[in-house]
């Protein structure tokens, strides 16, 4: 009995359920003043048709709009589309958003937006190069900034009567042997004339045998100095060239020397790289024999601060 029961109650749901199928709800929904009172907008057509493009074929109808709604697709692209023929935007196609800060051009939306308009046959009014605001001004800025134009590098001399010529080699020493430096006989310098003569007669160190010259001015940190001359000697050998700081011997090194017994022409660099390089060596001591130099230059470049441009 208690089975029947349970039957029966269900079945009465259900008839009860079934039974509201037919009957109709009453529900409705204000519709908004602001919506109602815009409803008449409605009875025209687009405003692009009351145009008469065959009386005025240069007349174009345009919009101001939103770039991000109109490529939206959204309630902005419809009303455009609908109503006008033309377009120009607002914002996004001004100088700040486009130009980055290192002068590049971001054009990502606005080829987004030409892809967008052309799809419903949309004009582009394009923006104005030039607006009193909306700049980017870390990109000006950069373009006036105070610019640094570098100098051209002073070519110093720093050897005196390089060539002999005078018939002396003033500002020439040495130590080492019994002979030291000395003026060749005119006629034994690089086309005649004279030359700086250097005599060792007995084999040695390198160092144990030097002529040395005392630039002035003197070497400058930092900068690369060019060493030239014209070199024969009576026997082969060879012979080196440094910059040297005479109190504890350090030295920045032109390099070696093979001497012949033809005039050679030879050309050697070397950096200085301490500020007290005060004296350029010739180390000779292991050439026995008489070498010839003429036409020594020793030039030395020096790059002055550049001028700032505002």
């Amino acid at each position: 009995m208690r089975h029947y029961t349970k039957i029966l109650f269900v079945c009465t749901i259900l008839a009860g359920l079934f039974s509201c199928e037919d009957d109709e709800l009453d529900f409705s929904v204000k519709k908004p003043e602001s919506v109602a009172v815009l409803e008449y907008l409605n009875q025209y057509a687009p405003l692009k048709s009351y145009v008469d493009y065959a009386a005025s074929p240069n007349f174009h109808l345009g919009a101001g709009a939103n770039l991000t709604e109109y490529i939206g697709k959204g309630p902005m692209h419809r009303l455009v589309n609908r109503n006008f023929d033309n377009i120009t935007i607002g914002y996004e196609m001004k100088h700040g958003p486009v130009v980055q800060d290192d002068g590049s051009l971001d054009m990502g939306n606005i080829v987004t937006l030409i892809e967008t308009a052309q799809a419903a046959g949309i004009h582009i009014y394009g923006h104005t190069l030039c607006w009193h605001s909306n700049q980017n001004a870390t990109y000006l800025n950069s373009l006036i900034a105070a610019k640094v134009i570098p100098a051209e590098p002073v070519e110093t001399e720093l050897i005196a009567d390089g060539d002999f010529e005078a018939g002396t080699v003033t500002g020439w020493g040495g130590w080492g042997n019994d002979t030291p430096p000395s003026v060749s006989a005119q006629g034994e310098g690089y086309e005649g004339g004279y030359a700086l003569r250097l005599q060792n007669t007995a084999p040695k160190n390198p160092w144990e045998v030097q002529a040395i010259y005392e630039p002035n001015p003197s070497f400058a940190v930092g900068e690369t100095c060019y060493l030239s001359f014209w070199i024969r000697g009576d026997v082969e050998g060879d012979i080196s060239f440094v910059a040297q700081d005479m109190v504890n011997y350090t030295a920045d090194n032109f390099g070696t020397v093979n001497v012949s017994t033809g005039w050679q022409y030879i050309e050697k660099e070397a950096m200085i790289t301490e500020d007290d390089r005060t004296a350029l060596l010739i180390n000779y001591g292991n050439y026995v024999g008489t070498v010839y130099i003429d036409n020594i230059s020793l030039i030395q470049n020096i790059s002055p601060a550049g001028t700032a441009l505002n």
